[in-house]
């Protein structure tokens, strides 16, 4: 039987197993890790295509961002998720995001680290 890693490093970039123990094979790479911690479970899916001129099957990538905060893994999709779970740093996050133009359709893992760590760093103060 081959071994599953519950951890990894390729070119630089962090990955996990969400269950070292189960016999799945999910891993989960890391965005930020600070106080509170982003993750994203990147999936591709073979899809096939077909138009009027022909048929063809192509990789497509799917992407899910968590973010551990105070013990609980939430899944975020967007600006409004972010916002409601950092609610109480959610008028200096606005400034933020405009500020830096953060967006999360654009660069969803630049606009989850920006963010948590402006969360991290305000809970410092």
């Amino acid at each position: 039987s081959r071994e599953k890693l519950p951890y990894f490093t390729f070119r630089g970039e962090e990955f996990f197993r969400a269950d070292p123990d189960s016999s799945g094979s999910r891993y989960f790479q890391y965005i930020y890790k600070g106080e509170v911690r982003v993750f994203a479970r990147k999936r591709k899916q073979l899809n096939h295509v077909t138009t009027a001129e022909r048929a063809i099957d192509r990789f497509d990538e799917y992407d899910d961002h968590y973010i551990l905060k105070d013990g609980e893994i939430t899944r975020v999709s967007g600006k409004g998720s972010v916002l409601k779970l950092f609610r109480d740093d959610k008028e200096e996050l606005k400034k933020l995001m405009q500020r830096e133009d953060l967006s999360y359709k654009r660069d969803p893992e630049k606009f989850l680290r920006r963010c948590a760590a402006h969360y991290d760093e305000s809970r410092r103060k």
